[in-house]
């Protein structure tokens, strides 16, 4: 149970929003437990959503067989290289990892900028590859708003990125992108934030990381934390999250007690 929302905006930059919880398929315990996005190389992101253990052997994949290259006459990260041999990667390591875990679903989304591209307005593009389409490369349009995960399935989910998507609401959300780069994904992760928050799900958390890719050298990260000025203030403050496989496994059994089975979390 997951919502992880991508978009390559029509500015120049790419961004994944994602949510923090996972659910124990044993017991149904929801724990918001875990980071599912993640750099993959310079100009490059990737989220998951599904079992968390292949998730992470997917994402580790990409970082192992997709590395910026020196030579950038070689059209190893070029987007329509992607599309062609992505699938291949993912599906390999799906068919190694099923084997001990079984065929569970992974859904995987990326988000990056073109390297060809040396102009000051970058161009960006989002992929979705889903393990029961055997990985099949499905590419967002630019300006268009997708989501992987449970959360793509909530009815009031749908329709908030839908509203996000109009013309008016994107002009609206753009204004902020003036002398303040990122200001439009900021606009949106708070958007999608306060759609959770008042619609809340069980097996998504409220708790969101935001990435934009192409707007500098490393990935921009940044949570919705906020502060409420009541009396007594109120603290929004992401909770402590897993970045890897073992560090998951570890907190995992913390949080739970020791009663929760990691490979039997799904996001």
């Amino acid at each position: 149970m997951t919502w992880i929302i991508g978009t390559p905006y029509v500015f120049g930059y790419g961004v994944l929003i994602g949510d923090v919880q996972v659910t124990d398929e044993d017991s149904g315990e929801t724990y918001d437990a875990v980071m599912k996005i993640f750099p993959v190389c310079r100009g490059l992101i990737a989220g998951f959503a599904g079992n968390v253990e292949l998730g992470f052997a997917l994402i580790q994949s990409l970082k192992d067989d997709y590395k910026f290259p020196d030579d950038t006459e070689k059209p190893l990260w070029y987007p329509e290289h992607l599309a062609e041999n992505i699938p291949e990667t993912l599906q390999k390591m799906y068919e190694k990892i099923s084997k001990k875990t079984g065929k569970k679903f992974v859904h995987i989304i990326i988000a990056g900028v073109d390297p060809r591209l040396e102009s000051d307005m970058k161009v960006p593009y989002c992929y979705i590859f889903k393990s029961d389409e055997n990985f099949s490369p499905y590419r967002i349009p630019r300006g268009k708003i997708e989501s992987i995960g449970s959360g793509s399935t909530v009815t009031t989910y749908v329709d908030q990125l839908e509203e996000l998507q109009k013309g008016k609401t994107m002009a609206e959300f753009s204004q902020f992108e003036v002398h303040n780069t990122g200001g439009y994904a900021r606009m949106l992760a708070h958007s999608i934030g306060d759609t959770l928050e008042k619609n809340p799900t069980q097996g998504i958390s409220p708790h969101l990381f935001t990435v934009i890719v192409g707007t500098a050298e490393e990935p921009v990260v940044a949570t919705n934390d906020r502060k409420y000025f009541t009396d007594p203030p109120i603290e929004f403050k992401m909770p402590e999250v897993a970045f890897s496989w073992m560090e998951f496994k570890k907190l995992i059994n913390q949080l739970s007690g020791g009663t929760a089975n990691a490979s039997a979390c799904v996001c």
